[in-house]
């Protein structure tokens, strides 16, 4: 027994729909292609100018007090992994820190403060030690909550806890805006003098 004929009117509307092989193998290379020129923001396209190594690149200096001791360690974990920097790198980043306390909350029997706000506000300026000037200016801060209980020691050691927290948290948003200026494009340097002189005599604005 035969198969029945296919109507040759539908043959030709199905045939009409069908992508060609050649036009399928070129959309899925075409992909591939597009899928190949995704990168990273931390690859390095060659070696010793990615952004990692940028970031490693970056001298912390000391900052004052157990809070900015404990930012600079953080930071210095964070930039280069916990291996630091050389004296001599071409970067070097200094932090001023500020540390803010606050009630939140408070026991009307004993009008001790039961949950207290610990801010810290960071101002860092990351400097171009071979070109003796300044690149970067910004500010970042971090908060972290106390619950302070009733016994002195279990007050400090939350104190200190919290402060720890707000300070690896400054660290990681001092990265980030460094990892975001080293991902920059770099801005055309400022027109000379003479080239200022030249445009004014050949008319141009």
């Amino acid at each position: 027994m035969s198969l029945p004929d296919q109507d040759p009117a539908r043959a030709q509307e199905r045939a009409r729909h069908r992508l060609p092989r050649r036009t399928v193998l070129a959309v899925i290379g075409l992909g591939l292609l597009a899928g190949g020129c995704f990168t990273p923001l931390y690859a390095e396209r060659t070696p010793n100018t990615g952004v990692s190594t940028q970031l490693a690149n970056v001298d912390v200096k000391a900052i004052e007090g157990r809070v900015g001791q404990q930012v600079r360690n953080a930071l210095i974990f964070e930039l280069g992994g916990g291996a630091g920097s050389s004296p001599l790198a071409p970067y070097r980043l200094e932090v001023d820190l500020t540390e803010n306390t606050q009630s939140m909350t408070v026991d009307p029997t004993t009008g001790r403060a039961t949950v207290e706000l610990i801010t810290l506000n960071a101002t860092f300026r990351l400097q171009d030690v071979t070109e003796d000037r300044v690149v970067l200016k910004d500010r970042a801060f971090a908060q972290a909550s106390i619950d302070r209980g009733a016994q002195i020691y279990a007050r400090d050691r939350a104190k200190r806890d919290a402060e720890n927290r707000a300070a690896k948290e400054v660290a990681s948003r001092i990265r980030e805006r460094l990892a975001a200026y080293f991902t920059a494009p770099t801005p055309p340097p400022p027109p000379s003098p003479a080239d200022k002189t030249a445009g004014k005599k050949f008319g141009t604005h």
